[in-house]
Protein backbone atom coordinates (compact mmCIF):
# COMPACT_ATOMS: atom_id res chain seq x y z
CA UNK A 1 0.00 0.00 0.00
CA UNK A 2 1.07 3.54 -0.70
CA UNK A 3 1.46 5.72 1.84
CA UNK A 4 1.35 9.89 1.13
CA UNK A 5 4.39 11.46 2.44
CA UNK A 6 4.72 12.98 5.80
CA UNK A 7 3.05 16.61 5.66
CA UNK A 8 0.49 15.85 2.81
CA UNK A 9 -3.18 15.51 2.82
CA UNK A 10 -3.67 11.69 1.87
CA UNK A 11 -7.05 9.73 0.59
CA UNK A 12 -7.93 6.97 2.93
CA UNK A 13 -10.81 4.03 2.44
CA UNK A 14 -12.42 3.53 5.59
CA UNK A 15 -15.61 0.60 5.24
CA UNK A 16 -15.70 1.43 1.36
CA UNK A 17 -15.97 5.12 2.47
CA UNK A 18 -13.19 7.81 1.48
CA UNK A 19 -11.95 10.34 3.54
CA UNK A 20 -8.98 12.88 3.78
CA UNK A 21 -6.27 12.21 6.37
CA UNK A 22 -4.68 15.58 7.33
CA UNK A 23 -1.17 15.90 8.00
CA UNK A 24 -0.45 15.99 11.90
CA UNK A 25 1.14 19.35 11.84
CA UNK A 26 -2.37 21.26 11.00
CA UNK A 27 -5.03 18.65 12.53
CA UNK A 28 -6.14 20.78 15.94
CA UNK A 29 -7.94 18.62 18.75
CA UNK A 30 -7.47 15.21 17.10
CA UNK A 31 -9.55 15.99 14.81
CA UNK A 32 -7.35 15.01 11.53
CA UNK A 33 -9.90 13.55 9.34
CA UNK A 34 -12.57 15.25 6.74
CA UNK A 35 -15.06 12.35 5.97
CA UNK A 36 -16.45 12.91 2.62
CA UNK A 37 -19.01 10.53 2.38
CA UNK A 38 -18.20 9.18 -1.31
CA UNK A 39 -17.86 5.16 -1.60
CA UNK A 40 -14.60 4.32 -3.24
CA UNK A 41 -14.99 4.37 -6.89
CA UNK A 42 -12.83 5.44 -9.80
CA UNK A 43 -14.86 9.04 -10.09
CA UNK A 44 -15.26 9.23 -6.30
CA UNK A 45 -11.31 8.65 -6.37
CA UNK A 46 -10.71 11.80 -8.44
CA UNK A 47 -13.20 14.14 -6.46
CA UNK A 48 -11.42 13.12 -3.35
CA UNK A 49 -7.86 13.90 -5.27
CA UNK A 50 -8.94 17.02 -5.55
CA UNK A 51 -10.39 18.05 -2.95
CA UNK A 52 -6.77 16.96 -1.21
CA UNK A 53 -5.08 19.25 -3.96
CA UNK A 54 -6.94 22.22 -2.49
CA UNK A 55 -6.55 21.55 1.16
CA UNK A 56 -2.44 21.06 0.35
CA UNK A 57 -2.36 24.49 -1.61
CA UNK A 58 -4.01 26.04 1.17
CA UNK A 59 -1.85 24.66 4.07
CA UNK A 60 1.48 25.82 1.62
CA UNK A 61 0.03 29.07 1.34
CA UNK A 62 -0.58 29.61 4.79
CA UNK A 63 -4.50 29.59 4.14
CA UNK A 64 -5.76 26.43 5.63
CA UNK A 65 -9.68 26.88 7.12
CA UNK A 66 -8.94 25.08 10.20
CA UNK A 67 -13.06 25.58 11.09
CA UNK A 68 -13.02 22.69 8.14
CA UNK A 69 -16.42 24.55 6.72
CA UNK A 70 -14.22 25.27 3.35
CA UNK A 71 -13.50 21.84 2.74
CA UNK A 72 -17.25 20.37 3.59
CA UNK A 73 -18.71 22.19 0.44
CA UNK A 74 -21.71 20.41 -1.36
CA UNK A 75 -19.56 17.23 -2.53
CA UNK A 76 -20.92 15.98 -5.69
CA UNK A 77 -22.54 13.16 -4.33
CA UNK A 78 -25.28 15.46 -2.17
CA UNK A 79 -26.60 17.22 -5.07
CA UNK A 80 -29.96 15.80 -6.14
CA UNK A 81 -30.06 15.33 -9.79
CA UNK A 82 -33.71 16.28 -9.93
CA UNK A 83 -33.20 19.58 -8.02
CA UNK A 84 -30.44 20.16 -11.02
CA UNK A 85 -32.72 19.86 -13.40
CA UNK A 86 -34.87 22.02 -12.15
CA UNK A 87 -32.19 24.51 -11.91
CA UNK A 88 -31.37 23.92 -15.42
CA UNK A 89 -34.32 23.96 -17.02
CA UNK A 90 -35.00 27.67 -15.11
CA UNK A 91 -31.56 29.07 -16.39
CA UNK A 92 -33.30 28.03 -20.06
CA UNK A 93 -36.76 28.75 -19.61
CA UNK A 94 -36.54 32.26 -21.42
CA UNK A 95 -34.74 31.14 -24.34
CA UNK A 96 -37.44 27.73 -24.93
CA UNK A 97 -40.21 27.54 -26.46
CA UNK A 98 -43.87 27.22 -24.54
CA UNK A 99 -44.06 23.74 -26.76
CA UNK A 100 -40.29 22.52 -25.67
CA UNK A 101 -40.70 22.84 -22.02
CA UNK A 102 -44.33 20.90 -22.19
CA UNK A 103 -43.46 18.44 -23.79
CA UNK A 104 -39.32 17.42 -23.84
CA UNK A 105 -38.12 19.63 -20.57
CA UNK A 106 -40.93 17.80 -18.63
CA UNK A 107 -40.76 14.60 -19.87
CA UNK A 108 -36.83 14.79 -18.95
CA UNK A 109 -38.15 15.89 -15.26
CA UNK A 110 -40.40 12.18 -15.14
CA UNK A 111 -37.78 10.37 -16.31
CA UNK A 112 -35.23 11.82 -13.31
CA UNK A 113 -37.80 11.29 -11.42
CA UNK A 114 -38.08 7.36 -12.10
CA UNK A 115 -34.56 6.85 -11.71
CA UNK A 116 -33.16 4.55 -9.19
CA UNK A 117 -30.96 7.08 -7.52
CA UNK A 118 -30.61 11.01 -7.26
CA UNK A 119 -27.01 10.24 -6.65
CA UNK A 120 -24.43 11.53 -9.37
CA UNK A 121 -21.92 8.83 -7.88
CA UNK A 122 -24.15 6.08 -8.90
CA UNK A 123 -24.02 7.46 -12.49
CA UNK A 124 -23.12 3.81 -13.77
CA UNK A 125 -26.55 2.48 -11.75
CA UNK A 126 -28.37 5.59 -13.50
CA UNK A 127 -27.51 4.59 -17.15
CA UNK A 128 -27.56 1.17 -16.53
CA UNK A 129 -31.51 1.69 -15.56
CA UNK A 130 -31.53 4.27 -18.04
CA UNK A 131 -31.07 1.56 -21.29
CA UNK A 132 -33.36 -0.96 -19.45
CA UNK A 133 -36.57 0.63 -18.76
CA UNK A 134 -36.23 3.52 -22.10
CA UNK A 135 -36.28 2.65 -26.08
CA UNK A 136 -32.59 3.11 -27.57
CA UNK A 137 -33.49 6.15 -29.09
CA UNK A 138 -35.08 7.74 -25.46
CA UNK A 139 -32.49 6.43 -23.80
CA UNK A 140 -30.10 8.58 -26.01
CA UNK A 141 -32.27 11.87 -25.76
CA UNK A 142 -32.50 11.90 -21.85
CA UNK A 143 -28.91 11.08 -21.33
CA UNK A 144 -28.06 13.80 -24.01
CA UNK A 145 -30.37 15.95 -22.50
CA UNK A 146 -28.47 15.13 -18.71
CA UNK A 147 -24.93 15.39 -20.46
CA UNK A 148 -26.12 19.18 -21.15
CA UNK A 149 -27.53 20.02 -17.55
CA UNK A 150 -24.20 18.29 -16.16
CA UNK A 151 -22.04 20.49 -18.30
CA UNK A 152 -24.22 23.72 -17.13
CA UNK A 153 -23.76 22.75 -13.52
CA UNK A 154 -20.59 22.28 -13.36
CA UNK A 155 -19.98 25.59 -15.06
CA UNK A 156 -22.06 27.39 -12.41
CA UNK A 157 -20.05 25.28 -9.52
CA UNK A 158 -23.02 23.48 -8.67
CA UNK A 159 -21.00 20.36 -8.89
CA UNK A 160 -17.41 19.72 -9.09
CA UNK A 161 -17.16 16.93 -11.98
CA UNK A 162 -19.72 16.25 -14.82
CA UNK A 163 -20.41 12.51 -14.80
CA UNK A 164 -21.31 12.20 -17.92
CA UNK A 165 -18.88 14.35 -19.37
CA UNK A 166 -16.75 11.61 -21.58
CA UNK A 167 -20.00 9.79 -22.75
CA UNK A 168 -20.26 9.70 -26.43
CA UNK A 169 -24.04 8.80 -27.83
CA UNK A 170 -23.68 8.09 -31.65
CA UNK A 171 -26.40 9.95 -33.51
CA UNK A 172 -28.32 8.59 -35.72
CA UNK A 173 -27.40 8.52 -39.63
CA UNK A 174 -30.02 9.70 -42.30
CA UNK A 175 -30.56 6.36 -43.30
CA UNK A 176 -31.29 4.79 -39.90
CA UNK A 177 -33.98 7.12 -39.42
CA UNK A 178 -36.57 4.99 -42.18
CA UNK A 179 -35.97 1.35 -41.38
CA UNK A 180 -39.50 -0.21 -41.90
CA UNK A 181 -40.23 -3.83 -41.12
CA UNK A 182 -40.93 -6.41 -43.32
CA UNK A 183 -44.00 -8.46 -43.66
CA UNK A 184 -42.69 -10.90 -41.63
CA UNK A 185 -41.64 -8.66 -38.71
CA UNK A 186 -44.90 -7.37 -38.88
CA UNK A 187 -46.68 -10.94 -38.59
CA UNK A 188 -43.99 -11.24 -35.37
CA UNK A 189 -44.91 -7.88 -33.88
CA UNK A 190 -48.73 -8.60 -34.13
CA UNK A 191 -48.09 -12.33 -32.69
CA UNK A 192 -46.25 -10.68 -29.51
CA UNK A 193 -48.82 -8.05 -28.99
CA UNK A 194 -51.49 -10.83 -28.93
CA UNK A 195 -49.49 -12.52 -26.43
CA UNK A 196 -48.55 -9.81 -24.15
CA UNK A 197 -50.93 -6.95 -25.19
CA UNK A 198 -53.76 -7.64 -26.82
CA UNK A 199 -55.76 -4.36 -25.94
CA UNK A 200 -53.39 -2.79 -28.37
CA UNK A 201 -53.94 -5.30 -31.32
CA UNK A 202 -56.34 -3.24 -33.31
CA UNK A 203 -54.36 0.14 -32.66
CA UNK A 204 -51.14 -1.64 -34.11
CA UNK A 205 -52.52 -3.02 -36.83
CA UNK A 206 -54.35 0.42 -37.76
CA UNK A 207 -50.66 1.97 -37.53
CA UNK A 208 -49.27 -0.52 -40.08
CA UNK A 209 -52.38 -0.47 -42.19
CA UNK A 210 -53.11 3.20 -42.79
CA UNK A 211 -49.32 4.47 -42.56
CA UNK A 212 -50.88 7.36 -40.31
CA UNK A 213 -48.69 9.67 -37.65
CA UNK A 214 -49.52 7.53 -33.85
CA UNK A 215 -50.28 11.03 -32.94
CA UNK A 216 -53.50 11.21 -35.33
CA UNK A 217 -54.25 7.97 -34.96
CA UNK A 218 -54.48 8.54 -30.80
CA UNK A 219 -56.84 11.49 -32.02
CA UNK A 220 -59.04 9.77 -34.51
CA UNK A 221 -62.65 9.63 -33.60
CA UNK A 222 -65.46 7.42 -35.00
CA UNK A 223 -67.02 10.92 -36.35
CA UNK A 224 -64.26 11.19 -38.78
CA UNK A 225 -65.11 7.93 -40.52
CA UNK A 226 -67.59 8.46 -43.27
CA UNK A 227 -71.36 6.33 -41.83
CA UNK A 228 -70.93 3.74 -45.12
CA UNK A 229 -67.33 2.87 -43.76
CA UNK A 230 -65.42 4.06 -46.95
CA UNK A 231 -62.85 6.36 -45.73
CA UNK A 232 -61.27 7.90 -43.16
CA UNK A 233 -60.60 11.91 -42.73
CA UNK A 234 -57.14 12.59 -40.81
CA UNK A 235 -57.57 16.02 -39.66
CA UNK A 236 -56.37 16.12 -36.16
CA UNK A 237 -53.48 15.22 -33.95
CA UNK A 238 -53.09 14.46 -30.19
CA UNK A 239 -50.26 16.42 -29.21
CA UNK A 240 -49.08 17.53 -24.88
CA UNK A 241 -52.88 16.38 -24.28
CA UNK A 242 -54.42 18.24 -26.85
CA UNK A 243 -56.02 17.86 -30.19
CA UNK A 244 -54.25 19.83 -33.12
CA UNK A 245 -54.09 20.27 -36.60
CA UNK A 246 -52.34 17.81 -38.23
CA UNK A 247 -48.86 17.99 -38.81
CA UNK A 248 -48.84 20.04 -42.16
CA UNK A 249 -52.21 21.67 -41.33
CA UNK A 250 -54.24 19.52 -44.23
CA UNK A 251 -56.80 16.98 -43.73
CA UNK A 252 -57.15 14.23 -45.99
CA UNK A 253 -59.22 10.80 -46.81
CA UNK A 254 -57.71 7.65 -46.94
CA UNK A 255 -59.53 4.74 -48.25
CA UNK A 256 -60.86 2.13 -45.70
CA UNK A 257 -59.90 -1.55 -47.34
CA UNK A 258 -61.35 -5.04 -46.50
CA UNK A 259 -58.15 -5.64 -43.89
CA UNK A 260 -58.57 -1.82 -42.08
CA UNK A 261 -62.75 -2.58 -42.02
CA UNK A 262 -61.86 -5.87 -40.01
CA UNK A 263 -59.82 -3.93 -37.65
CA UNK A 264 -62.32 -1.43 -37.35
CA UNK A 265 -65.20 -3.67 -36.43
CA UNK A 266 -62.78 -5.22 -33.60
CA UNK A 267 -63.60 -2.10 -31.65
CA UNK A 268 -67.07 -1.72 -32.96
CA UNK A 269 -67.77 0.43 -35.84
CA UNK A 270 -71.04 1.93 -33.66
CA UNK A 271 -69.50 3.54 -31.32
CA UNK A 272 -68.89 7.63 -31.13
CA UNK A 273 -66.39 9.19 -29.45
CA UNK A 274 -62.10 8.40 -29.75
CA UNK A 275 -61.57 5.44 -31.48
CA UNK A 276 -58.28 4.31 -29.39
CA UNK A 277 -59.20 4.84 -26.18
CA UNK A 278 -56.54 3.72 -23.53
CA UNK A 279 -57.56 0.65 -20.96
CA UNK A 280 -58.63 3.61 -18.68
CA UNK A 281 -61.03 5.78 -21.41
CA UNK A 282 -59.03 8.49 -22.41
CA UNK A 283 -56.47 9.48 -25.12
CA UNK A 284 -53.70 6.79 -25.68
CA UNK A 285 -50.51 8.53 -23.90
CA UNK A 286 -47.80 7.46 -26.81
CA UNK A 287 -45.09 7.54 -24.09
CA UNK A 288 -46.85 5.38 -21.63
CA UNK A 289 -47.85 2.92 -24.63
CA UNK A 290 -44.31 3.11 -26.09
CA UNK A 291 -41.94 2.25 -22.83
CA UNK A 292 -45.04 -0.19 -21.25
CA UNK A 293 -46.06 -1.74 -24.54
CA UNK A 294 -44.55 -1.17 -27.97
CA UNK A 295 -40.56 -2.03 -26.51
CA UNK A 296 -41.99 -5.27 -24.52
CA UNK A 297 -43.57 -6.30 -27.83
CA UNK A 298 -40.70 -5.99 -30.18
CA UNK A 299 -38.11 -7.74 -27.18
CA UNK A 300 -40.44 -10.69 -27.62
CA UNK A 301 -40.98 -10.81 -30.78
CA UNK A 302 -37.15 -10.85 -31.42
CA UNK A 303 -37.86 -7.95 -34.12
CA UNK A 304 -34.73 -5.09 -33.76
CA UNK A 305 -36.10 -2.20 -32.20
CA UNK A 306 -37.09 0.88 -34.02
CA UNK A 307 -39.44 3.14 -32.84
CA UNK A 308 -43.43 3.19 -33.62
CA UNK A 309 -42.84 5.91 -35.97
CA UNK A 310 -41.62 3.70 -38.05
CA UNK A 311 -45.20 1.68 -38.63
CA UNK A 312 -45.82 4.73 -41.04
CA UNK A 313 -42.09 4.40 -42.65
CA UNK A 314 -43.39 0.50 -43.54
CA UNK A 315 -46.65 1.51 -45.10
CA UNK A 316 -44.98 4.21 -47.20
CA UNK A 317 -42.29 1.79 -48.38
CA UNK A 318 -44.46 -0.98 -48.75
CA UNK A 319 -46.67 1.36 -50.72
CA UNK A 320 -43.81 2.20 -53.13
CA UNK A 321 -42.52 -1.29 -53.44
CA UNK A 322 -46.03 -2.43 -54.49
CA UNK A 323 -45.49 0.40 -57.08
CA UNK A 324 -48.35 2.31 -56.28
CA UNK A 325 -47.45 6.11 -57.65
CA UNK A 326 -45.72 8.27 -55.18
CA UNK A 327 -48.38 11.12 -55.87
CA UNK A 328 -50.88 8.32 -54.86
CA UNK A 329 -48.86 7.31 -51.61
CA UNK A 330 -48.25 11.21 -50.73
CA UNK A 331 -52.64 11.96 -51.17
CA UNK A 332 -52.92 8.99 -48.15
CA UNK A 333 -50.44 9.38 -45.72
CA UNK A 334 -50.08 13.47 -45.83
CA UNK A 335 -46.67 14.03 -46.85
CA UNK A 336 -45.57 15.48 -50.34
CA UNK A 337 -44.24 13.88 -53.02
CA UNK A 338 -41.26 15.62 -53.06
CA UNK A 339 -40.79 14.39 -49.31
CA UNK A 340 -41.20 10.92 -50.26
CA UNK A 341 -38.72 11.03 -53.23
CA UNK A 342 -35.92 12.75 -51.30
CA UNK A 343 -36.53 10.20 -48.13
CA UNK A 344 -37.76 7.10 -49.77
CA UNK A 345 -35.90 6.57 -53.04
CA UNK A 346 -33.18 5.07 -51.06
CA UNK A 347 -34.99 2.67 -49.08
CA UNK A 348 -37.35 0.63 -51.52
CA UNK A 349 -36.45 -2.75 -52.99
CA UNK A 350 -34.77 -2.29 -55.71
CA UNK A 351 -37.48 -3.09 -58.93
CA UNK A 352 -36.31 -4.11 -61.97
CA UNK A 353 -35.67 -2.64 -65.20
CA UNK A 354 -38.73 -3.49 -67.57
CA UNK A 355 -38.51 -5.59 -70.62
CA UNK A 356 -39.74 -4.75 -73.92
CA UNK A 357 -40.85 -6.87 -76.62
CA UNK A 358 -40.22 -11.21 -76.24
CA UNK A 359 -36.90 -11.23 -76.07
Amino acid sequence: MNRNPRGTVGVEKLRRMLRLRLPASIATGGNRYISLGLEDTPLNRQIAELKAQQISVDISLGQFDHSLAKYKTPAIEQVNIADLWEQYTDYKRPSLAKSTLEKDFNKVKKHIENLPSQNLTQISKIKTHIFKTLTPDAARRLLTALKACFTWAKSENLITHNPLENLVLAKQSDSDRIQPFTKSEIKKIIAAAKQISPYYVPFLEFLFLTGCRPSEAIALRWEQISPDLDKILFSQAYVLGENKTTKTGKNRYFPINSELLAVLKKIGVEQTGIVFLSPTGINIDHHNFTTRHWKPILDLSGVVYRSAYQTRHTFITHCLESGIPVAQVSEWVGSSSKTIWKHYAGITTSLPVPKYGDS
